[in-house]
């Protein structure tokens, strides 16, 4: 249990150094989706023809313009197809490759300890940002937006706004604040090893992290063949985003 100081719990500090290590690593593979408005995919495998984006399924709904996705060095893919992953609410999106190497993350394991550090990666303006933050499964302590330390118990704490639905009224303030949460959900959320720890969801007015003991489920998933239903194309039926 902490008694209230900060600088005494040594699972809020984070080294510099450590954070641009794995920055280098992962931002290759972080995707930006150029949908209104644009949410955030990461590269998680490929094919001959094209790199597979994961993203959140909830961010597609109803989407019937052609899809297009920008790489962390600017360069633009068209998506050919999509593919939902069983049980997962992910989506899997085919980008045309353009030449270049697009590295896919690496999956880890959320172990069952006090307290793991965590970072995460979107598309914001012309570069990335990033969000450090904390998972704790057991008896744990985080830091909230007013600095006072609460002890909790399967806590994912972060530091970046509550995770919300998107409006389409553009002449609101909430809606300005609205298009900047909705940016973060479906981001990864990486272990500091650079490794896949789960992805940014939402419930009610609080984040969540999707799938975050099941990563390597959802890694073995990728990997089985017929795992998903085809979205259109003649593969299958299936229902378009």
């Amino acid at each position: 249990m902490m008694d209230g100081n900060a600088e005494a719990d040594s699972t809020l500090i984070f080294d510099k150094e450590t954070l641009d290590k794995v920055y280098e690593k992962v931002a290759p593979s972080i995707v930006k989706v150029l949908v209104k408005p644009f949410s955030t995919g990461f590269v998680v495998s490929s094919t001959e023809k094209h790199n597979m984006v994961a993203v959140c399924s909830m961010l597609l709904i109803e989407r019937k313009e052609k899809i297009q996705v920008r790489y962390s060095d600017g360069d633009t893919a068209v998506v050919d197809h999509t593919e939902k992953v069983s049980n997962s609410g992910m989506t899997i999106l085919y980008a045309r490759k353009t030449g270049k190497a697009r590295p896919a993350v690496q999956f880890g394991v959320l172990e069952d300890i006090i307290c793991q550090k965590i970072v995460s990666l979107f598309p914001y303006k012309d570069g990335l940002m990033m969000f450090k933050g904390h998972i704790g499964l057991d008896d744990c302590t985080c830091e909230d937006s007013s600095g006072n330390i609460i002890p909790g118990q399967n806590v994912f704490s972060f530091t970046c706004p509550v995770g919300g639905s998107y409006s389409k009224d553009p002449d609101t303030d909430s809606d300005i604040k609205k298009r900047f949460m909705v940016l973060t959900i479906g981001a990864p959320v990486f272990n500091l090893d650079g490794e896949v720890l789960g992805m940014i969801d939402w419930f009610s007015r609080s984040y969540d992290l999707k799938f975050a003991r099941k990563s390597s489920e959802f890694r073995d998933e990728l990997n089985k063949p017929g795992r998903v239903n085809w979205q259109g194309g003649s593969r299958g039926a299936g229902q378009r985003l």
